[in-house]
């Protein structure tokens, strides 16, 4: 079967139309139609019924074109990968970014992966873990940062940055003043919150169960940027990443407490997907997401623990 045959016989068939397809692909009408015909003879059945309006497939053409889709992306997946070999990498890469993160991370990263991987171009989508995992698994992201509260983990997943929740307020605050804050003194201070069935409120209502803590929860609030406006207002507290409220307190503008006895540790993961092609570019954009978070937590622009192997060691950023 000659593979570029194959191509324009589902070319035509998903546009519907020998003159649509011969426009898109530069190729003669009756070029086209000769090659349908040389397909349908190698399968041995009529793919498409021609009409005065285009072309519709067949009963034995809607069984067959999945089939023979998925073997014209297999074979162009083969020639990415086959270009990517030589040369440097190329392609599409899709990011998922924790919302919380994407202040810090994303800036110093698309700065750098400009200076370094020309080539290759990265659409990023921000969000939480749950939609992230969705999306990763899917195979609709190809690489993404994530809680380490995955719906079903993945051996290949990497422990990046392991962080805490802190009690965040308005600045001046007298409670979050000390620095530090017992857990169970959380339950006299009016909070907000995200709604269940967020992981974060998750991992805190699971505490509440067990130390026989009730948090007054006095407004349920989604969106991460807005708690942050309620908490400054001085109204009511909210309970974040310190990665997410640091620019906030470096210009004054709020104030925080460590949550302790217990702590609430969490890990964030560097996950990539199994499907997809593009594995250079995948490989290089990872390592640039290890080398950017590894330096910011050096600076301390990134609260919290490097979870980093030894060989991923971070040059700085913006070095070639």
């Amino acid at each position: 079967m000659d593979l570029k045959k194959l191509y324009h016989c589902v070319v035509v068939a998903d546009l519907g139309s020998f003159t649509r397809a011969a426009t898109l692909l530069s190729v003669p009408q009756s070029v086209l139609s000769r090659q349908v015909r040389d397909v349908e003879q190698v399968i041995g059945q009529t793919l498409l019924h021609r009409t005065g309006r285009g072309t519709i497939p067949t009963e034995a053409g809607e069984r067959m074109l999945p089939k023979l889709r998925a073997l014209v992306s297999d074979w162009q997946r083969l020639q990415e990968e086959g270009r990517e070999l030589h040369g440097p990498p190329s392609g599409l890469i899709r990011l998922g970014m924790l919302t919380s993160l994407g202040p810090v991370l994303l800036t110093p990263l698309l700065n750098l992966a400009c200076d370094r991987l020309p080539g290759v171009r990265i659409h990023v989508l921000e969000g939480l873990t749950d939609h992230l995992d969705e999306m990763l698994v899917s195979g609709r992201l190809d690489v993404s940062l994530l809680y380490s509260s995955r719906q079903v983990p993945s051996p290949t997943d990497e422990a990046l940055l392991q962080t805490e929740l802190w009690l965040v307020g308005a600045a001046g605050d007298p409670v979050t003043k000390t620095g530090e804050i017992p857990f169970a003194e959380l339950a006299g201070l009016p909070l907000t919150l995200p709604a269940p069935p967020n992981r974060m409120r998750h991992l805190i209502d699971q505490i509440c169960h067990e130390r026989g803590v009730r948090l007054n929860v006095t407004t349920v609030l989604d969106a991460l940027g807005t708690l942050k406006d309620i908490a400054a207002s001085g109204r009511t507290y909210t309970i974040l990443p310190p990665h997410f409220f640091a620019a906030d307190i470096a210009v004054g503008r709020l104030q925080a407490a460590r949550i302790v006895a217990p702590a609430i540790p969490r890990t964030v993961l560097l996950a990539s997907s199994a499907q997809g092609s593009m594995a250079r570019a995948k490989s290089e954009v990872m390592h640039l997401i290890r080398e950017v978070t590894a330096a910011l937590i050096l600076s301390g622009e990134l609260p919290g623990r490097s979870l980093l192997a030894v060989r991923h060691r971070p040059r700085a950023v913006g070095s070639p």
